[in-house]
């Protein structure tokens, strides 16, 4: 009897696990959905900052030039005769086949509003010949009635929201065109560039399974390619555990989970299935003995989790950038092949080539601060500088995303005088702080950052402005990779870089703190300096 209790139970727990795992699944799955439908809502709502009213040609050909996101800019009569962009003067090679697939995308423009299409049919009824009989006008007028009637019941006054987006499939793939219906009719589409948004939504995507390390996700088109994945290598993609699809426009497109039949957690317990067929006295103890062995599992598999979570965060914070470089670059490249001058727009890819190359450097240096430090203790170099003039470099390095984002820098630099100190230390603490600042306080738009030097201590204050730190947290942001918020949508890191920045201020003698502010946040660090060797002053003078 205690065996077949004991089957019974294991065999509900098998159940019942597997449950779970398949709910956690389409959970995570349906974050990750939400996520790419922000990203896709974006472009929706930037592009429709662009549409113009009017339909002018000179400001599509505008937006093609300027805008990385617009292939091609289309402009559609109500009747459906394609404006813009005019016919290429040679029917063949490149121009020709993307004029064709315009033609093709401009017969799917959305519909046109029924007050304009009864204006049109009143318009043709006025300018149509006179030589009919009456009951043949009489006919047609009927005919024409019972059309628009018929339009009437099949198309609503207002469209739906997701009208507006249409895809097609040319080239390399799906291609997606927003559409915008003008007062008169016309209508005005934007034909989005397939690299730009598919690196957009790849780089919001993990490199892990967030929940195990023994799982694999995948993005598939509507043939079911794979075109991203990410996990364990070697998980079976026959049949997935959880799938969902993604919202408009790419609604074709799904996300799926698999994991092995061995990895959902119950199977452990079947294992001990025989022993409880077989010895009735000993169900109990195996059961106790599968408590145990699961407990001590979830115990080591959460130790495993931060470390994979760890590795995971530091790929996708390292992935964004390259992703950048390596796009804009192509854009450089394929600028400089154009006939006109583009020398403007080259400069400003270079200037995102560069931003990105430096945000990568300091994300490596981060990493490797913490490796080194979990190590060893790492000798400081010591040299002869102004801490004013670090400071000041650190910002110059923000600047230009700080812009961006619309945070103001003011300072309150005194600490001009030359000591000695690791000026690699004072930068590396100085860009944890101010990263934080962009990622988290953009909201405050102000940054202010202060320095004195009194008694060979350097003193140096970042302030902003923005929601600040939970009162709860306060005494738990300095540990490693503790993140106050871990959802999708937070912006991404590894929770290690205010562990770096007081580890490093430690090293050479100093400390980092949070301190009490009326609003954001306000950290102080401390830096023990050394004044400058005579014989450094003897040498000079």
């Amino acid at each position: 009897m205690l065996g077949w209790i004991g089957v019974v139970l294991i065999r509900n727990e098998e159940l019942n696990a597997k449950r779970q795992v398949t709910s956690l699944a389409e959970a995570r799955l349906n974050e990750l959905v939400r996520s790419i439908d922000d990203v896709m809502s974006s472009h929706h709502r930037a592009l429709k900052q662009k549409m113009v009213r009017l339909g002018l040609a000179e400001h599509l050909m505008s937006v093609e030039r300027t805008d990385p996101y617009v292939r091609r800019a289309m402009w559609v009569s109500a009747r459906g005769q394609l404006l813009y962009p005019p016919a290429p003067t040679i029917n063949t090679g490149n121009e020709f086949l993307i004029y064709n697939e315009l033609l093709m995308m401009a017969r799917q423009r959305p519909p046109v509003p029924l007050a304009v299409r009864k204006a049109i049919a009143a318009s043709d009824a006025k300018t149509a010949p006179v030589t009919r009989s009456s009951s043949a006008i009489r006919q047609e007028s009927k005919d024409r009635d019972g059309l628009v009637k018929a339009q009437e019941s099949v198309e609503p006054e207002t469209s739906r929201a997701d009208s507006l987006w249409h895809e097609s499939y040319f080239d390399e793939g799906l291609q997606l065109v927003v559409w915008d219906v003008l007062p008169d009719g016309s209508a005005t589409g934007y034909w989005l560039e397939r690299a730009r948004w598919i690196a957009d939504l790849i780089a919001i995507l993990p490199d892990v399974d967030p929940g195990t390390s023994n799982g694999a996700t995948a993005l598939t088109d509507a043939n079911g390619n794979i075109l991203y994945r990410w996990g364990a290598s070697d998980i079976s993609m026959a049949q997935p555990l959880a799938e969902v699809s993604l919202k408009e426009p790419l609604a074709a497109w799904r996300l799926k989970y698999y994991l092995q039949d061995h990895q959902t957690g119950a199977a452990s317990w079947a294992r001990f299935l025989p022993w409880g067929l077989g010895i009735s006295a000993g169900a109990l103890t195996l059961l106790g003995l599968g408590a145990y062995v699961t407990v001590a599992t979830m115990q080591q598999l959460k130790l495993a989790d931060q470390r994979v979570s760890f590795v995971g965060q530091v790929s996708h914070e390292l992935r964004t950038p390259l992703t950048n470089i390596r796009l804009y670059a192509e854009m450089a490249q394929r600028d400089l092949s154009q006939d006109t001058p583009a020398v403007h727009r080259i400069a400003d890819r270079l200037d995102v080539i560069d931003s990105e190359s430096k945000r990568l450097s300091r994300l490596i240096s981060g990493v490797l601060e913490f490796m080194q430090g979990r190590a060893s203790a790492q000798s400081l170099s010591w040299r002869s500088a102004s801490p004013d003039d670090t400071v000041q470099h650190v910002l110059n390095q923000f600047a230009p995303s700080l812009s961006r984002s619309e945070i103001a820098i003011t300072t309150e630099l005194r600490a001009q005088q030359r000591v000695e100190l690791d000026t690699d230390v004072l930068e590396q603490i100085l860009i944890n702080l101010i990263s934080n600042v962009e990622k988290y306080a953009a909201s405050g738009k102000s940054l202010h950052v202060t320095s004195k030097l009194e008694n060979d201590i350097l003193t140096i204050e970042v302030c902003d402005a923005g929601h600040g730190i939970p009162a709860r947290f306060r005494n738990r942001i300095f540990k490693p990779f503790f993140r106050i918020d871990d959802a999708n949508t937070a912006p991404s890191g590894t929770g290690l870089g205010l562990t770096i920045a007081r580890k490093a201020a430690l090293r050479h003698g100093g400390g980092l703190e949070l301190l009490d502010s009326e609003s954001g946040c306000r950290f102080r660090l401390t830096l023990r300096v050394k004044p400058v060797a005579l014989e450094s002053e003897g040498e000079m003078s």
